[in-house]
């Protein structure tokens, strides 16, 4: 438990300091992320549909699922995501039926943008490999 705890600590601190380097682009001076997922941050325009997702352990592993919407452009997520996970520790994997995908450690990461009119609508998932 403790090593998680500072595993996720580690992950956002690292997520601030990202946040300094990438001035002008989707993330803000102040950025929010998912109330399921302490170290993955929103873009701004982007906001979460608080209640709409799920979250639960199993043992083998969390399943959580996410839903944000709002007024960015499709491209405007792809890029951010891009740029900010790698340095959270998710690498990037072959994405399917146009969907970003990422793995870290035994998890998969997936934004699938589901309605790219605007307000965007992005969901997310993690699940165990």
């Amino acid at each position: 438990m403790l090593l998680r705890l500072i595993t996720l600590l580690k992950r956002f601190l690292a997520a601030l300091g990202l946040t300094s380097l990438l001035v002008g682009g989707a993330l803000a001076a102040d950025p929010q992320y998912l109330s399921a997922v302490a170290d993955l941050p929103l873009p701004t325009g982007l906001v979460e549909e608080v209640g709409a997702g799920v979250s639960f352990d199993k043992p083998e592993g969390r399943i959580i699922e996410a839903i944000a919407s709002g007024t960015i452009a499709r491209a405007d997520v792809v890029a951010f995501y891009r740029a900010a996970l790698p340095g959270l520790g998710w690498q990037p994997l072959k994405a399917l039926s146009g969907n970003l995908r990422w793995q870290r450690g035994d998890e998969i990461l997936s934004v699938d943008i589901v309605d790219s009119t605007i307000p965007l609508v992005v969901r997310f998932s993690i699940a165990p490999k």
